[in-house]
């Protein structure tokens, strides 16, 4: 495996930036041929967040932003898409961009319970079950 690029935060800052060339990551290039349902998250974080609550069962992919940036044949097989994509503008584009590459697919929001994000959910889990009595 070749690292592609890297992604950062400006320091003292609000500006995202990349070194590189993105591209869509995952650890489950093998299953998503196969797959009945994949998961779409912006970033890496909110993609191994979904794969902490759901289990590794659950198959999907990082955009590394919010615009689709591969092949739409890599999905064409798969009937059902879960957006658990950034509740946001530019989460709600990429939702919109990816729903008109697939018009024939169903899709499925991935209930956040009001967050804006994968790991933001995963984060308020955690802190509920440290704070339930035992």
């Amino acid at each position: 495996m070749r690292l592609k690029a890297i992604e950062s935060h400006q320091i003292d800052g609000s500006r995202k930036f990349t070194l590189g060339v993105k591209h869509i990551y995952t650890i489950d290039w093998e299953r998503l041929q196969n797959a009945e349902r994949i998961f779409i998250t912006e970033g890496i974080i909110d993609y191994l967040s979904v794969k902490t609550i759901e289990g590794e069962s659950w198959v999907g992919l990082a955009l590394m932003g919010n615009q689709p940036i591969f092949d739409p044949g890599l999905l064409s097989h798969c009937p059902v898409i879960v957006s658990a994509l950034d509740d946001d503008p530019g989460g709600q584009r990429a939702f919109k961009s990816i729903q008109s590459l697939y018009p024939e697919k169903r899709f499925v929001h991935y209930d956040l319970c009001g967050r804006n994000d994968p790991n933001e959910f995963l984060r308020a889990c955690i802190q509920l079950q440290a704070q339930a009595p035992f």
